[in-house]
């Protein structure tokens, strides 16, 4: 059946009039939520520690002794020997760091402290604080010059020259960050190296203590 035109345009008309009347739905502002995977990394960054860090080693001293000389807190000649050879009067020398961050958890990093003068390097595996501070240790196989040969200075008594060898036992290390979180500049700690000390004939004779400050500068 054919459809008027009067019928025909009033139903036009009242389609018209359907669409014009019903209320548009507004768009969703997005929310603060919805921005938070980009805003995250730039209002919070993830502190960054890896790297190449060059700076000075400073020489604090030795603990322990040999045999009743280590709980009096002697030095035995294994000491001085290792000042003499070592650091040649100076109580300085340079150090190079490099700290390798985990990717999957920042606060997880190892660390290798290398002193250009003694020789010693160690790789320190460890964890980061919440309050920047940075505690690890390192097993002798994780370092290398891990045996030193020295010569005592001759007694001054009867002239004998004694031969020392150190094994080192372990060494740790403890650091903060300078500028953290957000801009790492530098670190600063402290290491311990413990050697146990034979004789010639391979007797072990005591132990002794090395510490260091350090003080390094990220490159």
């Amino acid at each position: 059946m054919m459809l008027s035109f009067t019928r025909r345009s009033a139903l036009v008309v009242f389609g018209l009039c359907v669409g014009a009347c019903t209320n548009p739905t507004p768009p969703t502002a997005p929310s603060l939520t919805s921005f938070q995977p980009i805003l995250e990394p730039i209002l919070n960054p993830k502190p960054s520690v890896g790297g190449l860090y060059q700076g000075t080693m400073l020489y604090v001293g030795v603990t322990g002794g040999a045999g009743p000389l280590q709980s009096a807190g002697g030095k035995e000649c294994t000491a001085q020997a290792y000042e003499t050879a070592f650091l040649n009067g100076n109580t300085t020398n340079d150090a190079s760091m490099i700290v390798t961050q985990d990717t999957a958890n920042i606060s997880k990093v190892s660390v290798r402290l290398a002193s250009e003068e003694t020789g010693l390097a160690c790789t320190y595996n460890g964890a980061i604080g919440s309050s920047n501070g940075l505690l690890s240790d390192a097993p002798p196989g994780s370092c290398s010059g891990t045996s030193l040969f020295l010569r005592c200075l001759p007694d001054p008594d009867t002239g004998v020259v004694l031969i020392r060898e150190l094994q080192l036992v372990s060494s740790s290390l403890s650091a903060t960050f300078d500028g953290w979180p957000a801009s790492v500049t530098g670190a600063s700690g402290r290491t311990a190296q413990t050697f146990n000390i034979f004789d010639a004939d391979g007797h072990p004779v005591g132990g002794l203590v090395f510490n260091f400050s350090f003080f390094v500068n990220r490159r």
